[in-house]
């Protein structure tokens, strides 16, 4: 199949990549969760593993599920990235198996390094109360920290775990090796994207 125009390629990737976020900073709104969100809990209260198990299947199950997937599959598609695959029905399924895998490595690392720190099931809860900056400053903590079970914030290991491990396995049958660099910037590049829609959550529901 000839190569797809670059610049084609990128005005399409980056309208995906659009609707993708667009969609799952509207589904944030109680008409469009699938997943139940963490009930407010004490110092002591904590979630049990039956607690834990729904929340991963309801996470597992969740049609924003299936939306990230077909997105980022379409997009690499569009980029021809792994170019081995190519641009034909052949590479598109491949593509999506692997980001499918990768989600799966995800979610069941963060989830299990979540339990083994016995933080909290990472949900975040609007203020809206207070100030600007007092707002602000909750929300952007919240999208790099994770409640501890005495009740204090640790920096969120689970969700970095979770995208590390997911990136290098992905790298690793996609590209043959693992690249721990482009790990990294995929760790950083996620928490920095869940501060940033933690606060148009706070401001903008």
């Amino acid at each position: 199949m000839p190569r797809l125009d670059s610049s084609w390629q990128k005005t399409a990737a980056l309208l995906l990549w659009w609707t993708s976020m667009s969609l799952v900073f509207l589904s944030q709104g109680a008409s469009g969760q699938c997943v139940t969100p963490d009930r407010p809990r004490t110092p002591g209260d904590w979630p049990s593993s039956a607690e834990r198990w729904e929340q991963l299947r309801q996470e597992a199950t969740c049609w924003r599920l299936a939306v990230g997937v077909l997105t980022s599959s379409s997009i690499a598609q569009l980029r021809d990235s792994p170019d081995a695959w190519g641009q034909n029905g052949w590479g598109y399924s491949a593509r999506a198996a692997s980001h499918l895998g990768g989600t799966v490595v995800y979610l069941g690392t963060e989830h299990a390094v979540s339990a083994l720190l016995q933080t909290r099931i990472r949900r975040y809860q609007p203020i809206k109360d207070g100030g600007f900056f007092h707002r602000a400053g909750h929300a952007l903590r919240a999208g790099v920290t994770v409640r501890a079970r005495d009740g204090g914030r640790i920096p969120d290991v689970p969700q970095a775990s979770g995208v590390l491990v997911a990136s290098l396995a992905r790298s690793q049958w996609e590209r043959g090796r693992p690249r721990p660099g482009q790990a990294g910037i995929a760790v950083a590049t996620t928490l920095g994207f869940e501060a940033v829609r933690h606060v148009l959550i706070e401001f903008l529901r």
